[in-house]
């Protein structure tokens, strides 16, 4: 297994139901697989970080339109408050694969400033 080899964090970004169960949950959470967060999440659940207790993950895609549509302001606020509320829970990671038309950079960007609380008044257009 590879909990035996390596303690660095591990993440699963599951599709299926059958993961988002008790028992799997129960699975990843005694060999410290985080469950990844997913928007737009597959399955209901899909959206909440869950299991490895000392990590947290996310990993945004572009919504509507996977890998192509970049993120609104209310969302990354959103986002910024589901992560400060992980404080205390480990490592907080975040991912945007809303890659194919250069979006991911910007939408970390202003979420590094709503995390840091450099917050410009206007909003983004």
């Amino acid at each position: 297994m590879f909990r035996r080899r390596s303690d660095v964090p591990l993440a699963c970004e599951p599709r299926h139901p059958g993961w988002f169960t008790p028992r799997a949950e129960d699975l990843l959470r005694r060999y410290d697989v985080a469950r990844v967060a997913a928007d737009p999440p597959r399955v209901p659940g899909g959206d909440a970080p869950a299991a490895a207790p000392r990590w947290r993950y996310w990993r945004w895609h572009g919504s509507p339109r996977i890998y192509y549509s970049d993120y609104a302001e209310p969302a990354l606020r959103e986002l910024a408050t589901q992560v400060r509320a992980a404080t205390g829970r480990g490592q907080r990671w975040v991912v945007f694969d809303n890659t194919a038309h250069g979006f991911a950079i910007p939408d970390a960007a202003r979420l590094q400033e709503l995390l840091h609380g450099d917050v410009p008044k206007q909003a983004r257009g």
